[in-house]
Formats: C-alpha cells, structure tokens, sequence
C-alpha cells in the first residue's frame, strides 16, 4: 500500500509526497479496506459502478479501498489547483 499511495500522490501531485502524505493514504487505505471487506455487496458496488465489471479474481474490498483512496487524492487543492 505505501508504494501505491507514494506512486499516485506523485503522479497526481507532480512531486514526491512527503512521508506523512503518504502514510495517511495507506492509513485511510487500511481502514477502507478493513470496512469494506465486511460489507462485500457495497464494495463490488463502489468498485464496479460505473466503470463496470471486475476483473476475474480481483478482490472487490481491495479496489474499493483503493477507489476511495483514489478519491481523496483527486479532491485535493494541489491537484485541482495546479500553479
């Protein structure tokens, strides 16, 4: 998870995040993982609607998690905000 929030905090941000950036991702990336996990019909819901099936063997908690981390980063000022 650290490696993934680090790659999409930069990708989005144009930077390296700092590694407080990046904990609090992989933070909120455990905790909508360890929610989402116990709710299987709301995380193949978040993790299929509305880009579509999922692909074989892929674990739906997972990509929720990861779409609601996702989220977060694109509703960043920096990100919509590039100077």
């Amino acid at each position: 998870p650290d490696e993934r929030a680090r790659f999409a905090l930069q990708r989005c941000l144009i930077r390296t995040p700092t590694e407080a950036e990046a904990q609090r991702l992989v933070k909120l990336y455990e905790a909508a993982y360890a929610e989402l996990k116990n709710q299987p019909e709301e995380a193949k819901k978040l993790a299929t609607q509305p880009i579509g099936p999922l692909p074989k063997d892929a674990d739906a908690a997972e990509l929720a998690a990861w779409t609601t981390v996702s989220n977060v980063i694109l509703s960043l000022d920096e990100f919509l905000m590039k100077r």
